[in-house]
């Protein structure tokens, strides 16, 4: 394992999600110095959100999450460039929103935009974290075009675990603990070179890891055939699909 990259500071990194797996994410990362935040998402805040996205209060209710999300980090003082798009990634405005970034980081709770943010991936070669959770259970992976299993590689377009929060009761510190998760990978990519190609499971109802192995295939249709269904047959659009 080698020392630390002095690059990461240059890094520009995409949330794609602004709810509470992104909260932590984003305000970890602008203390690490990273040179660019985009933060992406269409929705407001909820009254429901308050227990797990940790930097909204009350009076953010009915605002737009990824501006408050800025919002909040600026008024820290701490120094990056961050970007704000109240809008839902899609299949149209993808390229708007993610050309120049060097990581994506999901931090939505659809594995639709899952699937959208691993063909983004593969057909414009950017790395991404996928992050996802249900009850006290989560899972997240690192993706690197080429060099990794794809999400399709190992899922074949189903969930590994039925996830959605806003059905699934996701515990309330869950996000949070996804969130460093996301970050952990993150600094271990970036900073230390480390490609380990597996995925993980973590259960907080007995606190267990579970680490399984995964491996490119040479049949998968996105990340060996290039085929991307969900860029160009649909447009995904709104929260019911984010």
């Amino acid at each position: 394992m080698t020392g630390r990259i002095s690059c990461v500071p240059q890094i520009s990194v995409s949330i794609i999600g602004a709810g509470g797996n992104s909260s932590l994410v984003s305000l970890l990362l602008s203390r690490h110095g990273i040179k660019e935040i985009r933060i992406v998402d269409g929705d407001s805040v909820e009254k429901s959100n308050l227990e797990r996205q940790t930097l909204f209060g009350i009076n953010d209710i009915g605002l737009n999450k990824a501006e408050v999300m800025k919002n909040v980090i600026q008024r820290q003082g701490i120094f990056n460039e961050l970007l704000a798009f109240p809008e839902y990634l899609d299949s149209v405005n993808y390229e708007r929103l993610i050309a120049g970034t060097d990581l994506i980081i999901d931090c939505t709770d659809s594995i639709q935009t899952r699937n959208l943010i691993n063909e983004i991936s593969i057909k414009m070669d950017i790395p991404w974290i996928m992050t996802s959770s249900m009850e006290k259970f989560l899972e997240f992976k690192l993706i690197v075009p080429g060099k990794t299993a794809c999400l399709n590689c190992f899922t074949e377009k189903q969930n590994l675990i039925p996830i959605n929060c806003s059905y699934d009761n996701v515990d309330f510190y869950i996000p949070s603990l996804a969130s460093i998760m996301a970050v952990s990978l993150f600094s271990n990519y970036y900073e230390y070179s480390s490609l380990e190609d597996c995925i993980y499971f973590l259960n907080m109802s007995d606190y267990s890891l579970t680490k399984i192995n995964a491996s490119r295939r040479e049949s998968c249709s996105v990340c060996s055939k290039k085929i991307f269904p969900e860029i160009t047959s649909k447009r995904i659009i709104g929260r019911s699909l984010y």
